[in-house]
């Protein structure tokens, strides 16, 4: 069966001469032999693109074919692109000599690019992009000495690029990116002196940018993004005056950045330089890049102070994150006239001062604000508020003060708050209760007091909860807990100062890996409900006030890890049940715990399983240490010998009345 379908197409290609259907009519056979090899070729055609691909249509009628005006009866170009085609890409394309443009973006087919492609002369546009093509590029391509455009982006495809691609001197089009292919770049690829876009991003290649492509002068889009690049970027490309996008981030390139950059390079939109090792000072000629949309430099060792920009009012995001920058915060004032500015990231520098109140100013384009890890200090400005669009705020990691403003409410966008590890103090605002697309909350290690305002329970959205190392008080409210029951990574209370029992309500929280309620003052007996916490992973209760036993329904509890309940007030034996659980971390230590340890699961490995603290525990495997527990058999003893004494005494008393 496999040889037949592999003879399928040259058994088509002889019936068709020996007996030749009527389009053979048609003037050029050899196109209609040919598109019929290629559609034999194709597994699966879902959306009956080639339903039309028939003999009693003319093969120029066929849906995605296009014939010539100069030859009528003469296939110029194939246009199949995103119709969910399966299959290989038949080598009989080839014998479409007047063929300039194949356009198969978008689709699945497979296997390699056919060498014969080589043989067509006058092909000017060569569109696989978005399949599963894989093999090397082969060198006959160059023999396409009219292609324009090559675009075989996003496949498998491996190997080196072929040197002889230098012979496409009319190329303006190279998209290589989202390949497996390594090597270095061929220096010959600087002889493409028509090429204005070249593409070769997410693949393997390595070595050092050659200087040869300084020899590119029409190049507008240069993408080398994602590889193992290494040396520094010849000069001559910052003088490319035409090029408005450069992006060679997540190399491991070096070097500094001309300080003329923003005079040679007026066309700039995109400068993406991220996660490379570029050091030095940041050139202000930045400022005058009055087309600038994209500045993304993060995960580098620039240095200085941040540039003016004021002038790029294009700009939509800036991104300077994990460097050496140092600056004072009220840098933000110089962004108040990028009215589209959408993403402002400073994350992990030396930025000092206090957040500017013209912070307010911002565009209400803004959806991320990330200053965090940084020097801030002083207080969250209230005039925060303006910015409506914010779906994320990263300020933790700071030296911020104060309460977190009332107008806090009017954000409503907002998926994502963080403040941890700043010094921020007062009861949380009512208002934090209008945040309902609030995804994530991180307020931890602050010095937040007072107790959990009910409109907390209007976050029906949240997935992480950390209000951990504050100065909360009172009793958690049950209704605050029901509401949670969207959380589905942390709830982490642990460290303040909450009392009362806990809430039998958190067995609505099926959801959650994570539940820390830990070092509080917490109450009464651990809830029977926890065992509805299906996918809970850690459990942390240690610390707090708990009595009573430990509830053998926690073995319900089937992916558990971590399980501490130390330093509480139970009592009991320890639930043999809890063999069942895989847990890796087991801390019962420092209870009034009694009786015989468990031999299975967690209580068999030493360095996983504590109960120091415990006195009236006994038993279990040698290595925890544990005094033996009073053997049942001698208890047995006794009790029977107190029954024949019983007997005895009886004997004599029963008998005398009887007299």
């Amino acid at each position: 069966m496999a040889n037949l379908i592999t003879l399928l197409p040259l058994f088509i290609f002889f019936s068709l001469i020996i007996s030749p259907p009527p389009a053979t009519s048609f003037n050029n056979h050899t196109d209609f032999l040919s598109l019929l090899a290629f559609k034999s070729a194709i597994d699966l055609d879902p959306l009956g693109a080639l339903a039309s691909w028939n003999q009693t249509t003319h093969f120029c009628e066929w849906n995605g074919i296009r014939c010539g005006r100069r030859h009528p009866d003469r296939v110029v170009g194939i246009n199949l692109m995103s119709q969910a085609l399966v299959g290989s890409l038949s080598p009989h394309i080839g014998n479409l000599s007047l063929l300039k443009s194949i356009s198969l973006h978008n689709n699945s087919f497979h296997g390699t690019i056919p060498q014969q492609l080589g043989h067509l002369r006058k092909l000017r546009n060569l569109g696989l992009s978005n399949n599963s093509f894989n093999g090397p590029i082969h060198q006959n391509l160059s023999r396409c000495s009219d292609l324009v455009y090559l675009d075989l982006y996003n496949n498998a495809l491996s190997g080196y690029i072929p040197p002889e691609l230098e012979l496409l001197q009319k190329l303006e089009l190279l998209a290589l990116s989202m390949n497996r292919l390594s090597g270095p770049f061929p220096p010959s690829l600087g002889n493409l002196t028509s090429l204005e876009k070249i593409s070769l991003a997410v693949c393997q290649f390595h070595g050092e940018i050659p200087e040869s492509f300084t020899r590119l002068k029409s190049l507008k889009f240069l993408q080398f993004a994602a590889n193992n690049l290494t040396g520094t970027i010849p000069i001559g490309l910052f003088n490319m005056s035409q090029l408005f996008h450069f992006a060679v981030d997540t190399n491991h390139l070096q070097g500094t950045i001309p300080s003329y950059i923003g005079y040679t390079l007026p066309k700039l939109q995109y400068l993406i330089l991220a996660q490379n090792r570029f050091a030095g000072p940041l050139p202000l000629s930045l400022s005058n890049l009055s087309n600038l949309i994209y500045l993304e430099m993060p995960i580098n060792g620039f240095t200085g102070r941040i540039p003016q920009l004021g002038r790029c009012s294009n700009l939509v995001s800036f991104s300077l994150g994990y460097n050496l920058l140092r600056d004072d915060a009220s840098f933000i004032s110089s962004f108040t006239n990028c009215t589209n500015l959408e993403i402002l990231v400073v994350i992990s520098n030396m930025i000092t001062g206090s957040l500017p109140n013209s912070i307010s100013n911002l565009s209400t384009h803004l959806s991320l604000l990330h200053l965090g890890d940084n020097e801030i200090h002083g207080d969250i400005p209230p005039a925060i508020e303006n910015l409506v669009g914010l779906n994320a705020i990263y300020l933790h990691r700071n030296y911020l003060e104060g309460p977190i403003p009332e107008g806090i409410g009017k954000l409503s966008n907002l998926f994502v708050f963080h403040v941890y590890l700043n010094r921020l103090t007062k009861a949380l605002p009512h208002s934090i209760g209008n945040l309902t697309s609030l995804t994530v909350l991180f307020l931890d290690h602050n010095n937040f007091l007072g107790n959990l305002p009910l409109s907390l329970a209007n976050l029906t959205n949240l997935i992480d909860l950390d209000l951990s190392y504050n100065d909360f008080s009172g009793v958690i409210p049950p209704q605050i807990v029901e509401s949670l029951a969207s959380v589905a990574i942390t709830l982490d209370l642990n460290n303040n100062h909450f009392e009362g029992s806990i809430p039998q309500e958190v067995g609505s929280l099926t959801n959650l890996a994570l539940l820390a309620l830990s070092e509080n003052r917490f109450s009464g007996q651990i809830p029977l409900s926890l065992a509805r916490c299906a996918v809970l992973q850690r459990l942390y209760l240690q610390g707090n006030l708990l009595q009573g036993e430990i509830p053998s329904a926690l073995s319900a509890l089937a992916a558990l890890q971590d399980l501490d309940l130390s330093r509480n007030n139970l009592s009991g034996s320890i639930p043999r049940s809890l063999e069942k659980l895989k847990l890796g971390y087991l801390n019962l230590s420092f209870n009034a715990l009694a009786g015989e340890v468990p031999r299975a699961g967690a209580f068999a490995n030493q360095t996983a399983v504590f109960l120091d603290g415990n006195p009236r525990l006994c038993g279990g495997v040698r290595e925890l240490n544990l005094p033996p527990c009073p053997r049942v058999e001698s208890s047995r003893k006794n009790k029977n010998h107190r029954s024949t004494l019983v007997i005895k005494l009886l004997i004599p008393l029963l008998a005398g009345q009887e007299f």
